[in-house]
């Protein structure tokens, strides 16, 4: 997936051309934090999960929001229960088996319903009172989400579980971590988080994700 951005600070110069000085140098500073940016995420995160569509009792669709998440390295992409998810709600996407911190992420979706976070949270055991926080998290591409972030342990692991409101759908991202690796998967979990996206946002998360830091995204073709 990595495509020499090191060696592609060439092309800059032809993106770059035609500005004025002070244009010229604020694209320059622009382009190096992207590329910075790119390097970090593909250093610390794997490709974006596919999550599939749950079913309500219905057989409706609960969402159709469309969601981009790139979850921490080492995490497959795909879920292991996508006919069934967990408690019929929790979409499982499990450590390849590699020896990082993550045991696993998953992800459920729902509508405007004010039980909703209540039912995500009893899919868990905690041993430890959950504590609970608000926070405003600003993806690189300019995107803000306000997260509800309640964290804590079941005797063996840590968990992140991170709720966001985006319109009429509720979102729950969850980590779970091996508990004595809890201090170095904290940034990660941030950084995964930041590249979150919902609805018309996934376009341009997608586009940063598949064209590299070169590309300006939503820029004209």
């Amino acid at each position: 997936m990595r495509r020499g951005v090191r060696n592609s600070f060439a092309c800059l110069f032809v993106i770059l051309a035609g500005c004025g000085l002070k244009e010229y140098e604020e694209k320059m500073v622009r382009a190096q934090a992207r590329l910075e940016r790119w390097e970090k995420e593909f250093q610390y995160l794997d490709a974006p999960l596919g999550i599939p569509v749950r079913m309500g009792k219905d057989e409706k669709a609960v969402s159709l929001l469309p969601i981009f998440l790139r979850p921490p390295r080492g995490i497959n992409i795909s879920p292991e229960n996508f006919r069934e998810p967990r408690f019929g709600l929790m979409f499982t996407f499990k450590s390849k088996g590699n020896s990082g911190p993550f045991k696993n992420v998953e992800v459920a979706q729902g509508d405007a319903a004010p039980e909703f976070p209540a039912e995500v949270m009893r899919c868990f055991t905690a041993t430890s009172t959950p504590q609970k926080r608000s926070r405003d998290i600003r993806g690189f591409l300019g995107q803000q989400t306000r997260f509800i972030t309640q964290e804590f342990e079941d005797g063996e692991d840590f968990y992140s579980v991170n709720f966001a409101k985006i319109g009429n759908d509720q979102v729950a991202i969850s980590y779970r971590v091996i508990a004595g690796q809890k201090a170095s998967a904290l940034r990660v979990i941030d950084l995964s988080l930041e590249t979150f996206a919902a609805g018309p946002e996934v376009t341009r998360a997608r586009e940063f994700f598949d064209k590299g830091a070169l590309t300006v995204p939503g820029h004209p073709k």
